[in-house]
């Protein structure tokens, strides 16, 4: 078992010699290497970004949402239209939808 082990191992270490022997399949192997670390590197911001981008997005939901609610809660306590508008930066359709019901 042993010896069989030793057996293989030299002919695996034969064929790695000949592999770095061979300039054009080493340079092939390197220029392999080299665009799979691209392709890792180019995911990797890809999904950074996406990330970034999904949080900028739910941020901006959250803060509209909010908007929204307080909106809502001064047209309910009778509140001027023109007030809410400079209360909450919403644009003046969206509170009469809301008004409206349709919101």
């Amino acid at each position: 078992m042993l010896a069989e082990r030793n057996e293989m191992l030299e002919k695996t270490n034969d064929k790695l010699n000949l592999f770095w022997s061979n300039k054009q399949e080493r340079y092939a192997y390197e220029q392999n290497l080299m665009k799979e670390s691209d392709i890792e590197s180019r995911l990797h911001d890809s999904y950074a970004l996406g990330e970034q981008r999904g949080i900028q997005i739910g941020e901006q939901r959250g803060i509209q949402m909010g908007s929204i609610s307080t909106a809502r809660n001064l047209l309910n306590m009778n509140i001027d239209i023109d007030t809410i508008i400079k209360a909450t930066n919403l644009d003046r359709n969206i509170i009469i939808d809301l008004q409206n019901g349709k919101l």
